[in-house]
């Protein structure tokens, strides 16, 4: 089993509802956001591989209108469409994209870390910074709202990111990592050697107990009015609290 922080997350949240999307396959639905973030994840994929002289605003807005066009988003409407549009255009002045470094784009990792434990992840880019730093950057498509700092220094995404990152570019002295939101905010954080230790530790740790779990049980959090599975049978009776 590779070890993703979207299993980690969902394991945490619900047990039950883990065993349903991982062991059992049965898959959910997409909705309105997951498939307005793979529209952007794939427009910026495709603006970035083009050469540095490409990259200009008409040519990302048409990609835009291509990529919209495609029966892979039924859920986005009008108003989505324009919404990526004017915030396209801001990203576009606000970043200057032609200057951008780009070591990774869209890059899929499956391998194991330093203390054996075997990952999954797809790293959105990592630019070069200079010499000895790079960045590594993670889009986010929401905008209601911010992590504190604390959060960001938890942040189990970002921290999966920055080992990925140390094993890709182990040159590198610094790893930045930035939560890049459409509407213009930065949000940056590093990680401290024991902070690395830490986190390496915690997913050893997770890692065994989702293989040791056998009970699977549903478990009360936020998110139990979205679970696609909440009607069936035991779900309401044996629910627990986290």
């Amino acid at each position: 089993m590779f070890l993703s922080v979207t299993k980690i997350r969902l394991f945490q949240n619900c047990r039950f509802r883990y065993k349903k999307h991982y062991i059992e396959h049965q898959r959910e639905d997409q909705n309105f956001h997951s498939q307005y973030g793979s529209l952007v994840h794939e427009e910026f994929e495709q603006f970035y591989a083009l050469p540095e002289a490409e990259r200009i605003e008409s040519k990302l807005l048409e990609i835009h209108k291509q990529e919209f066009a495609k029966p892979l988003y039924p859920l986005l409407n009008h108003a989505a469409f324009d919404k990526q549009v004017f915030a396209l255009r801001d990203y576009f002045y606000e970043e200057s994209p032609a200057k951008a470094n780009i070591l990774k784009l869209e890059s899929r990792f499956e391998g194991y870390l330093g203390n054996g434990i075997p990952i999954i992840a797809v790293v959105d880019r990592i630019d070069r910074i200079d010499e000895t730093t790079i960045k590594v950057i993670d889009y986010k498509t929401g905008h209601s709202y911010f992590p504190t700092h604390k959060e960001l220094q938890e942040d189990e995404q970002l921290s999966m990111y920055d080992l990925i990152a140390q094993q890709w570019f182990p040159e590198a002295k610094r790893i930045i990592l930035e939560l890049r939101f459409l509407d213009g905010a930065r949000l940056q954080t590093e990680r401290r050697p024991d902070q690395r230790e830490n986190f390496l530790n915690y997913l050893e740790v997770i890692y065994h107990q989702i293989l040791q779990e056998q009970e699977f049980l549903p478990q009360l959090n936020a998110f139990c009015h979205l679970c696609p599975f909440k009607s069936e049978k035991g779900k309401s009776d044996t629910t627990t609290s986290p």
